[in-house]
Formats: C-alpha cells, sequence, structure tokens
C-alpha cells in the first residue's frame, strides 16, 4: 500500500511540484488507505453474519380497530372450497378441494364433509363449487353455515336506554356464510322451490282459483234461490188480498 501511495504521489508532484504539495499527498493518501483497511472487516463481518441481528419484530394490528366494550368479530372453525356432492331438505355434503383456514379433520369422512344448513339447502346445486365458512355447533356437533344473511331487528323485545351507548361498535360480516367460488352471495329467488315443482306451482296457482269461482257461484245460487223464494211470498201474499172477503151467514 505504501508503494502505491509512494507512486501515486510522485506522480501528483510530477503535475504540480513542490515538498508541500509531495507531503500533503502522502498524508492523505494514508488517511484513505487507513480509512478503507479499517473499514473493510466490519463490512466483512456483517456481510458473514447475514445482517443486523438486533431488527425489532413487527407488531400486526388488525384492520379494522374493535373499541372497549364492542364483541369482537366472529372467526369460522374451518374456511374452505368444496363441491356439493348431495343435498337434503336440510344439509349439503361437500368434496373438500382446498382448506383455507383452521381444520375439518373431526368431522371429513373419506373426504367429505356435511354442513347443516336447514332451509338455505334448497338454494345449493350440486356439482357446483362453493366457499364454505362454517362453525360447529356446540349441541349437534356438526358444521354449520348460511347462504342468506339474517334479517336486521330494528326494534326486539329490549327495553327501551338500557343498551343505549356512546360507543359506536364496527359491524362485522357473518363469518358462517357459503359463497359463490367467485365471492359472491348465493342466489336465493324467492320462487325458485316453486319453479323447480311445476305441479306445485300449477297446484298453488288453479286450486285458489277453483276455490274462488266455486264459492262465487254457490253465492249466485244462494242469491238466485232466495230471491225466487222472496218474490213468490210477495205474489201468494198480493193474491190473497185480492180475493173479495165471504159475507157472514144470511138469515
Amino acid at each position: 500500500m505504501s508503494d502505491v501511495a509512494s507512486r501515486l504521489s510522485r506522480g501528483l508532484i510530477r503535475s504540480g511540484g513542490g515538498a508541500t504539495l509531495r507531503h500533503r499527498c502522502r498524508r492523505g493518501l494514508t488517511i484513505a488507505v487507513g480509512v478503507l483497511i479499517a473499514a473493510s472487516p466490519a463490512v466483512a463481518h456483517a456481510q458473514d453474519d447475514g445482517g443486523v441481528d438486533d431488527v425489532a419484530p413487527v407488531v400486526t394490528a388488525p384492520l379494522v380497530a374493535v373499541p372497549a366494550g364492542c364483541p369482537p368479530a366472529g372467526v369460522a372453525d374451518v374456511v374452505f372450497t368444496g363441491e356439493v356432492v348431495a343435498t337434503d331438505v336440510r344439509s349439503a355434503r361437500f368434496r373438500v378441494a382446498t382448506v383455507r383456514a383452521g381444520s375439518h379433520a373431526e368431522v371429513d369422512i373419506g373426504g367429505l364433509v356435511d354442513v347443516r344448513y336447514g332451509y338455505d339447502a334448497q338454494f345449493l346445486d350440486v356439482g357446483t363449487t362453493y366457499v364454505v365458512g362454517a362453525s360447529e355447533h356446540r349441541d349437534l356437533g356438526v358444521l354449520v353455515s348460511s347462504t342468506t344473511r339474517e334479517p336486521v331487528d330494528f326494534a326486539g323485545d329490549e327495553i327501551i336506554g338500557v343498551s343505549e351507548d356512546d360507543v359506536i361498535c364496527p359491524e362485522f360480516d357473518d363469518p358462517q356464510m357459503t359463497l359463490t367460488a367467485d365471492g359472491f352471495a348465493v342466489p336465493a329467488p324467492l320462487l325458485s322451490g316453486l319453479a323447480d315443482d311445476r305441479s306445485g306451482l300449477v297446484t298453488a296457482l288453479v286450486v285458489p282459483a277453483v276455490v274462488v269461482l266455486i264459492v262465487v257461484a254457490l253465492l249466485a245460487t244462494l242469491r238466485v234461490s232466495t230471491a225466487g223464494v222472496l218474490a213468490g211470498v210477495a205474489r201468494t201474499r198480493r193474491r190473497n188480498r185480492s180475493r173479495p172477503r165471504s159475507g157472514g151467514p144470511r138469515t
């Protein structure tokens, strides 16, 4: 390193010249080389150790802050995607494709999982894939889910002023929901049950109409009969009044 420093200093001296310049160049080069030599072991040591170790751990916060006194957000026991292979009046059987959260090992039977829906089971189509969020029922011990949201109770049986509070609690979506593969709500048309059962649809439309016609016909017949009877009674009274009254016995 001293050789390099002396050569550089000689080159500078030739271009500028002077003993003072030579002394300054040697001093500057010596300081620079010393700084480089002192810094290189520290850099090598940091590279060998894989970086700085004393990094503070990252603390993650919830996406939605829940104020004190508010109920926490609900969490489903298991979230999975699966294809419906069978349904009945209240349940659906899924062939699980992927599990996104939680575990279903306790209710898994050969890759098939039964989920209780109740009335909502009629809205699920066999052969269609859904995203299912379900939780275990405490009493029944089966997974339960839903395709429709619960109606909002605007009044209820609460006493006015008892549950009032200044704290505004965030509203969370129900985690026990079943969605389509695209993340949309499962269609639940009001007349879907009647559309699938054509005989029931015909019965629901025709039978009331026939009953109404029969009732109207009976009422019309009763009215005509009553009017005829009343007219006959009136004619009989008029005839009786128009007849001359017979006098008493002649002597």
